[in-house]
């Protein structure tokens, strides 16, 4: 897949998102359908983030949605941080802007951290959505200049 275009657009790096007002009610996640120049689905993981003073949606783009069958693995793409309005976003992305296309709400619900972190390159955790309740690994791929890759899996027996 050549993201080549989207280069400079998105990204983890720090964007100047507006910081929003209000206390966050904990760890809540969204999985969004994202019908865009490619379709693909964004997921979302609430989190304190201690160099914020709000809780950031940390964001990828999964081109082929999280795998529902154990051990399948699937490509995540580290994107910019969102805020909390993206948790409830449904609806169409005008023409022209970043992200432009159809976003409808695939799942959503809380999730409980297990272990590791996204700064370490590796968590663990279990989501517990209308659709998706399971315990999932999503490991950063250290391959050169892709440092923004991931892969995302449903952990066995669960």
């Amino acid at each position: 897949m050549d993201l080549s275009k989207y280069r400079g657009e998105g990204g983890s790096g720090p964007r100047d998102n507006p910081r929003r007002q209000f206390e966050s009610p904990g760890n809540r996640f969204v999985i969004q359908e994202h019908r865009a120049t490619r379709f693909h689905y964004d997921f979302r993981l609430e989190m304190v983030d201690e160099n914020e003073e709000i809780n950031p949606l940390h964001s990828w783009m999964i081109p082929k949605n999280i795998p529902l069958e154990p051990e399948v693995r699937h490509l995540a793409i580290k994107v910019d941080n969102k805020h909390l309005d993206f948790l409830e976003k449904d609806g169409e992305i005008v023409k022209g802007a970043f992200g432009s296309g159809e976003v409808l709400t695939w799942d959503k619900g809380k999730w409980g951290l297990m272990k590791g972190s996204i700064a370490s390159g590796q968590i663990s955790f279990n989501l517990f959505g209308g659709i998706v309740k399971a315990r999932f690994v999503m490991q950063r791929q250290e391959d050169g200049e892709n440092k923004d890759h991931w892969l995302i899996w449903k952990a066995s027996g669960y």
